[in-house]
């Protein structure tokens, strides 16, 4: 009865997890595992929803480390909890709060021991991808462009970073769900969601776009996903490949990728070539016009463009319309005899407009004589009838004899006064040699091409040209572009087949928004319906108007970090680059804790620097104190209205934790290698610490945890309470061995050290849970086995290979244990078939001649002085080809404000080359490798101060550079590795 009652108490506990951030629920758990776990729920903190274990959790890798809670009859007991995973490389916990820590894809089961009873839940490790990009064959691609009914098959591939990727992190996790627009242009093929492969088809002619969505969830909750990853590609679609005539000397080509280079068309008439004057292509390349040298006759006609021909039958233009636009006779004066005018049109079957072209027209007016006047294409009525009252109906006869054909048209019209300016409109900014619109853009030479194109209409509704006498004055002028309002405007641009007038722009600097009023005024006169006006707003498309921003969901003070920002100009349209934005006319004013950093596409990144924040640098962050509210005012100063972004920062980042750390043994009385190189502190964001410059206050100390065979050796450290303390911020800079004693030794001893991050000097105060165990080995060289050579698998054999020339052997055998052991110099014999081998090192150099001569092999054997002959040997490939880099990382996080040049710049990297191998003694940074240095680029300062000037594009010199700033550059090497790194200037 008493088993029965405890069975059922357990069923009632609960296993809780507090969820702090990347914590998501996700089903599929094998029925296996679900049998490994309890039956008891799993529980996200602060909410009561309860999941089975059958359903299980997941966490991802490289987000926040994860509290667990045990909660036993509605009481959080978690402090007297011991907690242990199964699989401490996929998911480590730790063992006395509960923390978990995702370290490569799987699943382990949890489990909490709490009186004797284990409580277990299930959980499973996923990728979170940065980035999804879609592909063809291997190239990223944005846009692609097929023909009506041509498919392509592209590749979506996830990206992550290099941290989690070696830290088992797979973007196979993925599913991909592929979207089409509505607009028809094309279609979409997907197999399944995990083929991470699509196939877009063209269907008509048009643009289209697809959408990638990458999830770990079903395709119904993909869209939901608050982790997904996005991408968009624009499909352009041209019609299939087709030529036909569209004018008198006109031949229209439709297809994909077209040129505007005439060359490259071929148009035949009866195997003969015709000649093309010139070639006017789309934007999207899918639509080219060809206009002929000579007109166009009957017959049967080719045009042929990469490989494509198309057939077409040409016709010789003919008259097909005589019209009248606007059914008015207007006078030329303001009484009834003073003759008038009426517009006219011809045009041929492709709908051109031939009127100037076509003479011998035939006019009869009821009211007066008339004759055409193809020039202006005008028909003048001077004989009007006497005293004819106004809106008299008029009728007017038009016939054209064109050969065997004869056009005839008659139209009922009405006697009107004079042409009056009466609306105006602005069809926008157009470019004088590709007649298209045109966008404004900052120290532009283009601008020069640009025209604002004005439309006047009379009272009739007819255009009216400058030849009507319309005169434009653009009063009060337009800011940044120099219209002059003292200038009289007539010229005009033909757009479409209308006549506008057109106002050139005279400045082609700093493009600003602005309004400027155009009085209009006809004939005869600026009083009465003669004038009107209108304003014309114009945006300047490098103008900020707008602009927000939203901070990250996290700011520690002490850090740099970026904030998200919107900048729109008065169209509407998203202003990005790093010019304009930084722009004191008309960008936007930072306050000091920000500042623009510019990306290698030429945008800009907002950047926050917590010292810089007078609200946040100034705080004493005590115990109680987590976080603090700031905030800063951005101001857009070509209007000075300000946008306030209010956030939270928290207390600085401090160094908690203690990545795993390997020690290699020794043999009896010998001396560890320095062991600081391998300590990788985490803070308490569960971020590995890169530089450590700023933790003088924190120590790594290291302790016995009891009597044993080895003493701890690190120059200049200090030592309190049995520990000895090396400050964190020197870990680069001092050195830290385990030294055997020489007591006798039968086999191998171990002895265990802790690691721990101390607060202070004292000893006494480490940081709770930053503890980790280290197990230093001592062995006698007879009871090894499992011996091995380590050598790079290539070395440099040149002249003048300083740094490549001695290669250190490093042999290390296997304790019955398991535990590497390295054996000393004098413990092995080294041997090669090339005679490059001196004592225990490879010297390249010996074998310059033969490697010159192309690369060689070289087997290298140690053999051990263990009494048994030992041997571990290593193939090594002998090379003369020059260093080639193949990775860069930064040495240091500050420099010296008088070393921002190419030299002091190179020499705070860390260069590594195909031949470094630091535990062979070639150490990275060599001389050679670093003059492979090709460019050094500035990419911002923080002040922007800092410049940089190239001298014959072979060295480069910056100016500007002062303590405090920080400093963004990028450098390349030969062969195309490069980076990017920020200094803090000292």
């Amino acid at each position: 009865m008493r088993k029965k009652s405890m069975n059922k108490a357990v069923k009632g506990l609960s296993l809780a997890l507090a969820l702090s951030m990347g914590l998501s629920f996700v089903p599929g758990f094998s029925a296996e595992e679900a049998k490994a776990a309890t039956k008891n729920g799993i529980v996200s903190h602060g909410k009561k929803t309860v999941y089975s274990s059958k359903k299980g959790t997941s966490v991802f890798i490289g987000g926040k480390k994860l509290d667990l809670d045990l909660i036993v009859k509605g009481k959080n007991i978690s402090k007297k909890v011991k907690w242990t995973s199964s699989k401490g490389s996929v998911l480590s916990v730790n063992k006395k709060n509960g923390k978990l820590t995702a370290k490569k894809n799987g699943k382990a089961i949890i489990t909490a021991v709490y009186k004797n009873k284990k409580y277990k839940a299930l959980v499973k490790v996923y990728t979170r991808a940065e980035s999804v990009a879609v592909n063809d064959n291997g190239v990223d691609v944005s846009e692609i462009r097929l023909t009506e009914g041509e498919s392509k098959t592209l590749n979506v591939s996830y990206k992550i970073s290099d941290k989690i990727a070696k830290a088992g992190g797979k973007s196979s996790t993925y599913n991909s769900y592929v979207l089409v627009d509505n607009s028809g242009a094309a279609s979409v093929t997907k197999a399944k969601a995990s083929a991470k492969t699509f196939t877009v088809t063209g269907v008509k002619a048009g643009e289209s776009y697809v959408d990638v969505v990458g999830s770990q969830s079903s395709a119904a909750k993909a869209n939901s996903d608050k982790f997904k990853v996005t991408a968009r590609i624009k499909v352009v679609v041209a019609a299939k490949f087709g030529g036909k005539q569209t004018g008198a000397r006109k031949i229209t080509v439709t297809g994909n990728n077209l040129t505007a280079n005439k060359s490259d068309y071929s148009v035949k008439l009866a195997g003969g070539i015709r000649d093309i004057t010139s070639v006017s292509v789309n934007a999207a390349g899918t639509e080219a016009v060809l206009e002929m040298t000579a007109n166009i006759t009957d017959g049967d006609y080719t045009v042929e463009f990469g490989g494509k021909t198309s057939s077409f039958k040409g016709e010789t233009a003919k008259l097909s319309k005589i019209d009248v636009p606007n059914k008015y006779l207007v006078l030329n004066g303001d009484t009834n005899a003073a003759g008038g005018t009426i517009e006219y049109k011809i045009t041929n079957q492709f709908g051109e407009d031939v009127t100037k072209s076509v003479g011998g027209l035939n006019v009869n007016v009821s009211a007066g004589t008339g004759t055409a006047n193809p020039a202006k294409g005008v028909i003048d009525v001077t004989n009007i009838a006497a005293n004819l009252p106004l809106n008299t109906p008029v009728t007017l006869t038009l016939v054209k004899v064109d050969g065997m054909n004869t056009i005839t048209n008659t139209f009922q019209l009405t006697l009107a006064a004079k042409a009056k300016a009466s609306s105006v409109s602005v069809k926008g900014v157009y470019s004088t040699v590709t007649k298209k619109p045109y966008e404004l853009t900052v120290n532009s030479s283009d601008n020069n091409n640009a025209r604002l194109l004005v439309e006047v209409k009379d009272q009739y509704g007819r255009s009216m040209k400058s030849t009507d006498g319309v005169s434009i004055y653009a009063n009060g002028g337009l800011t940044g572009l120099g219209i002059n309002s003292s200038t009289v405007y007539h010229d005009t641009l033909e757009v479409d087949g209308v006549d506008y007038i057109a106002i050139p722009f005279t400045g082609i600097n700093d493009v600003k928004s602005g309004d400027v009023t155009v009085n209009f005024v006809a004939l005869y006169g600026t009083s009465g319906n003669n004038t009107t006006s209108t304003t014309i707003k114009i945006a300047g498309t490098k103008q900020v108007s707008k602009f927000s921003v939203t901070a990250p969901s996290e700011v520690y003070a002490g850090e740099s970090t970026y904030f998200n920002f919107n900048a729109t100009n008065p169209a509407g349209q998203a202003v990005t680059d790093y010019a304009t934005l930084s722009s004191d006319k008309y960008g936007v004013k930072l306050p000091e804790a920000f500042s623009w950093e510019n990306t290698a596409n030429g945008t800009a990144k907002l950047k926050y620097d917590a010292t810089k924040d007078n609200s946040v640098k100034n705080v004493t962050w005590s115990q109680g104190l987590t976080q603090i509210t700031t905030n800063a005012v951005f101001t857009v100063q070509s209007n000075m209205q300000p946008a306030i972004t209010t956030f939270t920062v928290y207390a600085p980042a401090v160094p908690s934790n203690i990545r795993s750390i390997s020690v290699d043994g020794v043999l009896k009385g010998g001396t560890t290698e320095n062991v600081l190189p391998k300590v990788k502190i985490v803070d308490n964001k569960g971020r590995e610490l890169s530089s450590l410059s700023a933790y003088s206050n924190y120590y790594l100390g290291v302790k016995k945890s009891g009597n044993g065979r080895f003493t701890v050796t690190a120059p200049g450290a200090a030592v309190a309470n049995n520990v000895t303390l090396v400050k964190l911020s020197e870990l680069n800079s001092k050195s830290l061995k385990f030294t055997d004693s020489n007591a006798v030794l039968n086999g191998n001893e171990s002895e265990d050290f802790t690691f721990a991050i101390y607060k202070d000097a004292t000893g006494n105060n480490p940081v709770a849970g930053s503890e980790i165990n280290v197990k230093v080995t001592a062995a006698d060289i007879k009871s090894l086995s499992s011996f091995s050579l380590s050598l790079p698998s290539a070395v440099y054999s040149a002249d003048g290979n300083t740094g490549y020339d001695s290669v250190s052997a490093v042999v290390t055998g296997k304790t019955s244990d398991g535990t590497t052991v390295q054996i000393g110099d004098n413990n092995f014999e080294l041997r090669d078939t090339k005679n490059l081998v001196a004592g225990d090192k490879v010297v390249p150099s010996r074998g310059k001649e033969e490697a010159k001569r192309g690369d060689f092999t070289d087997t290298v054997t140690a053999v051990v002085n263990d009494g048994k002959g030992s041997t571990a040997s290593k193939d090594v490939v002998v090379s003369a080809k020059a260093p080639l880099v193949t990775k860069v990382e930064a040495a240091t996080s500050e420099l010296p404000a008088g070393s921002l040049t190419v030299n002091g710049i190179r020499d705070a990297l860390v260069i590594t080359d195909r031949y470094t191998a630091a535990e062979n003694g070639v150490a990275a940074s060599s001389a050679l490798a670093k003059n492979t240095l090709q460019g050094i680029r500035l990419v911002s300062s923080a002040s922007g101060k800092v410049t940089a000037d190239w001298n014959n594009t072979t060295r480069v010199t910056f100016n500007g550079a002062a303590a405090g700033d920080m400093v963004t550059v990028q450098v390349t090497f030969a062969g195309g590795v490069n980076g990017t790194f920020s200094f803090k200037l000292k």
